[in-house]
């Protein structure tokens, strides 16, 4: 699990054949197929008990586990799709509303950690999702760079024209 600088109450380890009696938290709808796999990790909160959670994936992007600007809370994305989960509660994850998420931008400082997908992003805060751009671009961004009081972002729209935006951490406004 990478950190970003957030502080993180549990661990995250994969599951091994030994963490089958763990209590089970399936993400997603899909049933496991053979074309259809799910990555598995065992989380261990601080405190609490350990479970077995088992993610849906998605089509493309990022795959990894971070922590968020709460302690108590982990991010999971498995192959771009998105989890925000209570580690004390994994029942009550909520699905970041961007697919897939291709990056993970921490801003630790401003307690914010930024996902972004091909068209939009979106601010995860102490208390959960804070903010959601609209789409910012048709065909994906050019360039994608974390400032320090926000995410510049680059694209070209249908019309040809260059689009440019520095999207606000605190708010998720445009400047």
């Amino acid at each position: 699990m990478k950190t970003l600088g957030f502080a993180a109450e549990y661990s995250v380890e994969p599951a091994t054949s030994n963490d089958e009696e763990l209590h089970r938290v399936e993400f997603g709808r899909e049933p496991t197929t053979a074309q259809h796999t799910r990555e598995q990790l065992v989380v261990s909160p601080d405190g609490g008990k350990a479970w077995l959670g088992s993610f849906e994936s998605g089509i493309g992007g990022l795959t990894r586990a971070f922590s968020t600007p709460d302690a108590r809370t982990l991010l999971v994305i498995d192959n771009g799709r998105a989890y925000l989960i209570p580690v004390d509660r994994p029942e009550k994850y909520v699905r970041p509303p961007i697919n897939p998420v291709l990056e993970a931008l921490p801003f630790p400082k401003d307690e914010r950690l930024v996902l972004v997908s091909h068209t939009r992003l979106v601010g995860v805060g102490p208390k959960g999702i804070v903010w959601t751009t609209d789409d910012l671009a048709s065909d994906g961004f050019d360039e994608i760079r974390s400032l320090s009081d926000g995410v510049y972002v680059s694209a070209r729209l249908p019309s040809g024209d260059r689009a440019e935006y520095v999207v606000a951490l605190k708010d998720g406004g445009l400047r």
